[in-house]
Order: structure tokens, then sequence, then C-alpha cells
């Protein structure tokens, strides 16, 4: 059996050190873009009730900015997301509750699936954006 280091490699405490150090720097430029887009009228909404959901809107502050969660798990919709207090609702809700932008909290590898699942949505003239900086939809560029 094999102990853990005593002190994280050094790369690993850097690493974290800088994101620490820009937490609060990322935290306004998605404030940021939201308030733009509310600004504009744009009625949004969050793709994926799940952890990663909960955590960007909790950790950031910004589940204001947002009409409700959408996630076709039967299980979860009429739930309400933990941290937010927004409503979860099926896809539909896409269209039926005039969404106009629709920010995907999911694996970027999953992104693709999704968005053609939801092709009515983006053929009326909605529009789906990704919180993860390495999706090539990330909204807060």
């Amino acid at each position: 059996k094999t102990s853990p280091p005593s002190r994280p490699p050094e790369s690993e405490l850097s690493r974290a050190l800088h994101f620490a150090s820009e937490f609060p720097r990322v935290t306004a430029n998605l404030h940021r873009h939201l308030e733009g887009l509310k600004s504009q009228g744009k009625r949004m909404a969050l793709f994926g009730a799940g952890h990663l959901a909960v955590e960007f809107l909790s950790l950031h502050g910004l589940a204001d900015y947002f009409e409700c969660v959408i996630d076709d798990n039967p299980y979860k919709e009429g739930m309400l997301l933990p941290g937010s207090r927004l409503p979860i609702k099926c896809s539909k809700a896409l269209i039926d509750d005039q969404i106009h932008t629709c920010l995907l909290s999911l694996n970027p590898e999953s992104e693709e699936k999704v968005i053609q699942k939801n092709a009515s949505f983006t053929k009326s003239g909605g529009h789906f954006l990704s919180i993860f900086p390495s999706s090539e939809r990330y909204f807060a560029h």
C-alpha cells in the first residue's frame, strides 16, 4: 500500500492557486455576458439538471438570469433545481416558454446530440450555447 504524497505536486498547487485567483474575474465575465443577453430581452434556460448545472449556478450566483432548467428525465420534471429554486421542465418548454437562448451544462461531447434532438427549437430561432470554455459553443468569450 502506498500513501499519498504529503503535499500535492507543485503543478497541482499552481493550478489550484490560478483557479482561485481567476474565479472572481470569470464570475464577473459570466454575469456581464448574461446581463447583456437579458438586457436584450432574451429569455434563457439551462439544459441539464445535474451537478454541473447546480455548481455553475450556485458558485457564480447566476440563477436569476434563467427562466428554468431543461431536463428530459421524467423523474426530475416538476422539481426545483437545488440551490436555485428554478423549475425543471422538459425540452418542450424551450418553445412553449419562448426561450431564446439555452445554455448547455452537459458534457461537451453530448451537445450535438441534444441540439439535433431539439431541432425545432433552433429552427424557430433559438440558440444553444455552452457553459464550458472547452466547447466551440462557449457563450462567454
